[in-house]
This record gives structure tokens, sequence and C-alpha cells, in this order.
């Protein structure tokens, strides 16, 4: 047998041996008692599987109108990434975003429209 392959089995047999001892279960001695986290579990993420799909049965999601454009802009992009989060798929336009994720919103100013530029929602002359 060659240097090399006594090498090999012998880096064969310490792998074998390895997980033979990684597989092996220990067993708690006798009158020692399971410890308990004394910490309490961590709150569910808001992000991956947990989250809740959009729920056609509840009302329309209403946008009132504060008079500031920038904050109806703020509140609509918000809605637009719960949107794509919760249902995860992007609208194409703020039209089809608007009527599938049920919102109420106030009216752009004149001569301006809704749009999506993204991941936010933006004024864009008509």
């Amino acid at each position: 047998m060659t240097c090399m392959s006594r090498a090999f089995v012998g880096l064969l047999l310490l792998l074998g041996l390895g997980f033979a001892q990684g597989c092996k279960k220990s067993q708690p001695a006798a009158g020692d008692s399971p410890t308990v986290a004394s910490e309490p579990a961590a709150p569910p993420s808001t992000r991956g599987p947990g989250i809740a799909p959009l729920n056609p049965a509840t009302g329309p999601v209403v946008i009132s109108d504060s008079g500031d454009v920038n904050t109806t802009l703020e509140r609509l992009t918000t809605e637009l990434r719960k949107y794509v989060v919760g249902s995860r798929s992007v609208p194409r336009t703020f039209e089809e975003f608007a009527e599938k994720a049920r919102l109420e919103f106030p009216p752009p100013p004149a001569g301006k429209k809704y749009k999506l530029a993204g991941q936010t929602i933006v004024l864009a002359n008509k």
C-alpha cells in the first residue's frame, strides 16, 4: 500500500468514526433535570411564510386625504409594498394595483396621475 492510499484509508476511518460519534443521542444522567429557557420566545416575524395572504372578504383599504400630497404618496407606497409581499406579485400599473388591492384613495392633483415607479408611487403628468 502506498503512503497516499494509507492516508486516504486513514481519513475515511476518521470520517466514519466522526459520523458514528455525531449520530449517537446523549442520554441525560440520572438526577439531571432538563434545562428550561428563561427568556420568552421571540415574537413571530413579519416577513416570510408567516404573512397572511390578502383576504378578499375584508373591506377596502381607505387612504384619507390629509391635504399633503407627499403623505398620500407615502401611504400609497406603503400599501403597494404590503400588497407585493402579501400577494407575491408586482402589479404592472397603478390602476391594476388599486383595483386588486381594493384601495380607496384621494384623487391626484389637477393635471397629474398616480404612477408606479419601481417600488414607489409617484405623480406623473397626464
